[in-house]
């Protein structure tokens, strides 16, 4: 009985170490600097879809408090996620600058394949699904919506579950220049449908030159095979 109330102890004891240790990482940055950084990154990914969280990647880093409020400098033309360094500056109540590298875990949806795309074959919606996981660890060309691969064809092949990239795919031209094509024309409670020639080739889902019946040339998005929508402002 003596025995178990020192385990119990024990355990009392060291739970109550790491509840004060945990709270010692975080505080390598101060509150006001990690509600800044997280401000900052959250606001250039604003997207309701994503769940966004940060990571300091090196806890021994310790960052100065700024009483005046601290500038954070985000990377330029660059994405906000996966390993970056950003920029502090105090300039108001204290004068430093460092750098703060941080890990962006931006989870959010991507297509993958929902089965097996054979290499050379015509990428079909049945082709696809969603998966979801964290961005940042994606390889560069995912893409996030199906209709960016439907129509194309796969150079290679991909496998149950594989990453849709651009890179593994190329366009296919449904519509060659001087094909006849069929023209929708849609307004605001408008619409008219007529004949018309294909000016440049394009693939599904890309944009075509036509030129209509009346001599006119017109730009439109290529629906399908030998269908082309005008959208009218």
């Amino acid at each position: 009985m003596m025995r178990n109330s020192r385990l119990i102890g024990r355990s009392i004891l060291l739970g109550a170490v790491l509840a004060f240790a945990s709270p010692w990482v975080l505080a390598q940055v101060p509150l006001e600097i990690d509600r800044a950084v997280k401000s900052a990154i959250f606001g250039q990914l604003s997207n309701p879809a994503y769940k966004v969280g940060v990571e300091y990647l090196n806890v021994k880093t310790k960052v100065p408090s700024c009483p005046g409020g601290v500038t954070v400098f985000l990377p330029q033309n660059a994405k906000i996620w996966g390993r970056i360094n950003i920029e502090l500056r105090c300039t108001n109540g204290a004068n430093w600058t460092m750098n703060l590298p941080v890990r962006v875990v931006v989870n959010g949806e991507y297509i993958v394949a929902a089965r097996f795309i054979n290499s050379n074959s015509r990428v079909n919606p049945q082709d696809l699904s969603v998966a979801q996981g964290d961005l940042g660890e994606l390889p560069e060309g995912f893409i996030q919506k199906a209709e960016q691969a439907i129509g194309r064809q796969a150079i290679r092949a991909i496998p149950v579950g594989g990453l849709i990239t651009l890179n593994n795919l190329k366009k296919i031209a449904v519509i060659k220049a001087g094909d006849p094509v069929r023209i929708q024309v849609v307004g605001e409670g408008f619409e008219a449908t007529g004949n018309g020639t294909a000016l440049t080739a394009a693939g599904i889902n890309d944009p075509i030159r036509v030129k209509l019946a009346n001599g006119k040339q017109a730009q439109g998005l290529v629906v399908s095979e030998g269908l082309v929508t005008i959208k009218l402002d």
